[in-house]
């Protein structure tokens, strides 16, 4: 007589083959919810610049960092206005524009923060999109006081789990470099 199975006479063989099935199936399913939530950190990014086609850019111009404003009504536990300040600095600097005394010429980068969201690695690690950070920057180039262009940069991280960790932080470093390539390339192209 054949012991009872509940899914008729099966023998042991079967039973351990739906078990290894089932065990495989979860294992995959386990692989990839992890996998998407360390894969690497994407980061989006919108920039444009521009340099009003009437002034005459001097030759050797450089840009200096000028105040930067947090216009978001939000208070932030972190100093919004100073990483930004910094990290424009130290990019504008790598791109070889940044302005030092003892330059003849410089245009004065004024920053208005629009937008920041500090967002959530581990939210980003169980959906995509849904922990998502943001900044979003309007910048004024001045001549002394007269606005000669316009710098806009957005930098978005929305998703990406563990590597993505620093994104609030980094988002600010990623901005910066947008806009230091952009003011290079306009410079270069508004020279020549």
């Amino acid at each position: 007589m054949q012991p009872y199975h509940p899914r008729g006479t099966l023998g042991i063989t079967s039973v351990i083959i739906d078990n290894r099935r089932l065990v495989l199936a979860l294992l995959l399913l386990l692989l990839a919810t992890v996998g998407s939530g360390c894969s690497s950190m994407l980061r989006e990014k919108i920039n444009y610049a521009h340099i009003e086609k009437d002034y005459l850019l001097k030759p050797e111009t450089l840009i200096e960092v000028g105040t930067v404003t947090n216009e978001t009504d939000h208070e932030f536990d972190v100093d919004v206005e100073q990483m930004l300040a910094e990290s424009l600095a130290e990019q504008l600097g790598k791109e070889g524009i940044l302005f030092k005394e003892g330059n003849s010429a410089k245009l004065i980068l004024e920053v208005q923060i629009l937008d920041y969201k500090k967002g959530s690695a581990y939210k980003r690690w169980l959906m995509p999109g849904w922990g998502k950070t943001d900044l979003v920057v309007h910048c004024y180039l001045k001549d002394k006081t007269e606005s000669v262009g316009t710098v806009q940069a957005k930098g978005s991280v929305s998703w990406g789990g563990g590597f993505s960790a620093g994104a609030w932080r980094e988002i600010f470093d990623g901005v910066a470099k947008d806009i230091a390539k952009a003011l290079r390339k306009e410079l270069v192209d508004s020279s020549s």
